[in-house]
């Protein structure tokens, strides 16, 4: 049988798949709602961040308030200039999928592809995440990989402070 946190995380995979499919192209600014992602029945809600990079933050729970994850949606900023991108991470804050929503620039679109982006899908707080050891490169695209890479680690170490947080309020 499977365990909750798996299957979790396989339906947060298939609803990403789901929205790829179904058609937000890049370029558009629509995010999937979290009943796409996570199971329905799912329970929304906005926390707030003082990082001015992220455009928003939502955990999801259950009908008994058990997190089942969290969507970070965040601005990153590269050399060809800023781009957006979605983190979808576990209770435990490990990354479950990352995706470019928008992509502005000419040069780096790379980062944008599945080989890439599937390096993130397992990381958790405390693993290193570092272009060029733990993720590989893109070639023409280093700046923007560098981008999304300390986005994607900045996502899960906010995940992480908020719940830490939130542990300590409830001690």
């Amino acid at each position: 049988m499977l365990s909750k946190t798996l299957l979790t995380g396989l339906l947060l995979i298939a609803g990403f798949v789901a929205f790829s499919v179904v058609g937000c192209n890049e370029g558009d600014s629509k995010l999937p709602a979290m009943a796409d992602i996570f199971p329905s029945g799912s329970i929304e809600e906005q926390i707030t961040s003082t990082d001015r990079s992220v455009k928003k933050i939502v955990r999801l729970t259950d009908s008994s308030q058990k997190v089942l994850g969290y969507r970070v949606e965040m601005q990153v900023v590269s050399r060809s200039g800023p781009f957006d991108i979605m983190i979808a991470l576990d209770d435990k804050a490990c990354v479950l999928a990352v995706k470019v929503v928008k992509y502005r620039a000419v040069h780096g679109k790379q980062v944008r592809s599945k080989a890439f982006t599937r390096q993130f899908t397992g990381k958790c707080p405390g693993d290193a995440l570092v272009v060029g050891k733990d993720i590989d490169a893109i070639s023409r695209a280093t700046l923007s990989a560098k981008a999304m890479t300390a986005g994607v680690k900045r996502a899960i170490d906010i995940v992480t402070t908020h719940t830490d947080r939130k542990q300590n309020k409830s001690v």
